[in-house]
């Protein structure tokens, strides 16, 4: 059962990512820095959001009653996901440096499949149906892992973090 809350630890700091070097004139520098500022105080807000949840679910994976599990972690995990699509949509209004634009749309477009995906992880969880929670999570994970690592790359900080 501990899959649904690294899947869940994965959205919260979902909400960032952006990606590898490019060759940038002073005024494309100058909006980049702009850019990772506001997203990274977004991110921050929003893993600061996401925390109860994380903790609440992290709670009833701890106390191995499944039957509480089953009943309850479906609808934190979207609540949860509410409020990471909040933060998103904070995160697309930021605008991008020109030369950067379709790496960010892509990035952003990332955390939103992840963040659709956690929602299907919570039906999953709903059904009981553990293999399916098994390979969605693996789905995330693997999301997570590329977004935060664009992130990073991107020189983002708050949004290249998984919070836990």
């Amino acid at each position: 059962m501990r899959r649904p809350a690294l899947a869940l630890a994965a959205v919260a700091l979902a909400v960032a990512g952006c990606g590898g070097g490019h060759k940038s004139t002073s005024g494309d520098s100058a909006a980049k820095a702009r850019f990772i500022q506001q997203a990274d105080a977004i991110c921050a807000k929003g893993n600061q959001a996401i925390s109860p949840y994380e903790t609440k679910l992290s709670g009833l994976i701890s106390s191995a009653d499944s039957a509480k599990f089953f009943a309850q972690a479906p609808g934190l995990i979207r609540k949860a996901t509410a409020v990471t699509r909040k933060y998103v949509d904070h995160l697309d209004a930021v605008p991008a440096p020109a030369g950067d634009k379709a790496k960010l749309d892509t990035w952003r477009a990332g955390v939103r499949r992840q963040v659709d995906l956690l929602d299907t992880t919570a039906e999953a969880i709903g059904a009981k149906d553990n293999q399916r929670v098994q390979a969605i999570s693996n789905q995330v994970d693997k999301l997570n892992k590329q977004n935060n690592a664009f992130a990073k790359s991107y020189g983002m900080k708050a949004c290249s973090e998984t919070p836990g």
